[in-house]
């Protein structure tokens, strides 16, 4: 009983102190990219949700002091306190993988469109057929080059969330070709024409060795049972050699 009443005790120092507690556990306990994936949704706030359920260390010591009662409630706490990051790092890592394969094949729409267009009409007749995933990016851009065609920081704000290189580099590019001569369009559009070329070869090549990884990992799968059931087999017959040898 005196333990449940320390318990109780520490839990309400806590509760008053508990900004001071969660300002700290957030600083302990941040991921280093969380700012990556979270967005609005921030360590204090995981903390706020998660934290309620390690009240259950009031029913430690009237379990007899079950050590794993205490195993349950720390990983009831982490997965509560992890599951939303782990989920938006999940999703940022999809949406990174498609954005690698989309955004290649959508720049050589602009690549074509700007033969006839300025940067900014290639930029509108293409977003009816961006993909979804870049149309808030896309939308936010060319609002931004409406009001001011000939600033950089637009085009370094497009999907700099994802902090691709590629992207940014073939940003620039378009920027450069927004403000250099017209004697230098066909040099800036070739060179994006090359940047594009062995970006798509090299994501191509990429997700077929990632797709061949996979089935090789399934064709290891009947190896592995063969093997467990080999070891299991030889492990019945070293008992039953020394039970032999025992007995005799």
């Amino acid at each position: 009983m005196a333990e449940v009443i320390v318990i109780v005790a520490v839990f309400a120092v806590l509760t008053y102190f508990h900004k001071e507690c969660v300002a700290f556990l957030a600083l302990l306990l941040q991921e280093k990219d969380e700012g990556r994936y979270s967005g609005e949704e921030t360590m204090t706030k995981r903390l706020y949700r998660a934290l309620p359920f390690c009240y259950c260390l009031i029913l430690y010591p009237l379990c007899g002091h079950d050590n794993r009662m205490l195993l349950v409630i720390g990983a009831s706490f982490l997965y509560l306190l992890k599951k939303d990051y782990w989920k938006k790092r999940r999703q940022y890592r999809k949406e990174l993988a498609q954005l690698r394969i989309q955004f290649p094949i959508w720049l050589r729409q602009i690549q074509i469109l700007l033969q006839t267009n300025t940067v900014l009409s290639a930029l509108q007749l293409s977003y009816a057929a961006s993909p979804e995933l870049m149309k808030k990016d896309l939308k936010a851009l060319i609002a931004a080059l409406q009001k001011d065609a000939i600033s950089l920081e637009p085009y370094l704000r497009f999907l700099s969330r994802y902090q691709l290189a590629e992207v940014e580099r073939a940003m620039k590019l378009l920027y450069r070709y927004q403000c250099v001569g017209e004697t230098d369009c066909d040099r800036q559009l070739n060179g994006m024409i090359q940047t594009t070329t062995r970006w798509l070869r090299k994501q191509r090549q990429k997700r077929s060795e990632e797709e061949t990884a996979i089935y090789q990992w399934w064709g290891m799968l009947p190896l592995f049972g063969v093997t467990v059931v080999f070891m299991a087999v030889m492990f019945e017959m070293i008992i039953q050699l020394f039970g032999k040898g025992v007995m005799g």
